[in-house]
């Protein structure tokens, strides 16, 4: 059962990036991948873990692909991170669909107490990703920082979720990018 979860879990996010999180009962994910309802609760419990399992996954997917951008090398903090700024911005852009589950699913986890700790793990390894690479940047440019890169990555990371539901509902992906590049100047 344990190679099916992968798969539940692509059906489940495809199904949730096309129709919304409500869409996604456990029936509705069971048809989209031809298989009995059985199996979604016997491989997650429930549809709340299966939630869960959807919202991990794709924040591990954003991340990979940010952490997985090589940068040049950078002569000064800032333009060190609009690398990275660039890098993020542009899996909004691309795939705003992800984005949007994210946001969709990070709401419905606040009304639902039970995926209020999968909400938390998701904020938790974003904001250490984050952190990981404000750190990793300064130490490269020999920056020294007045705030801990983790009050950084929180700042950025709060910013950056506000710009990206902003996007979500006017599409000017421009300036959700000043936006981000300007926070970095800040943080410089």
């Amino acid at each position: 059962m344990n190679e099916r979860r992968p798969q539940l879990v692509r059906a489940a996010t495809e199904l949730m990036m096309r129709e919304g999180v409500a869409a996604a009962t456990t029936r509705a994910v069971a048809t989209e991948l031809g298989v009995g309802q059985a199996t979604i609760h016997y491989a997650f419990g429930s549809k709340h873990e299966l939630h869960k399992a959807v919202l991990l996954a794709v924040t591990q997917e954003i991340l990979s692909d940010v952490q997985a951008a090589a940068p040049p090398a950078a002569a000064d903090f800032a333009t060190g991170l609009r690398f990275f700024v660039d890098r993020l911005w542009e899996s909004v852009t691309s795939a705003p669909e992800r984005h949007h589950l994210v946001a969709e699913l990070s709401l419905t986890a606040l009304r639902e107490p039970v995926l209020r700790a999968s909400l938390q793990e998701h904020q938790r390894s974003v904001n250490e990703a984050i952190a990981g690479i404000i750190a990793a940047v300064a130490q490269d440019c020999g920056q020294e920082l007045t705030r801990t890169p983790q009050a950084l990555a929180r700042a950025f990371v709060a910013a950056h979720d506000g710009l990206v539901v902003q996007y979500l509902t006017d599409q000017d992906a421009q300036a959700g990018r000043d936006c981000l590049l300007d926070l970095v100047t800040t943080m410089a």
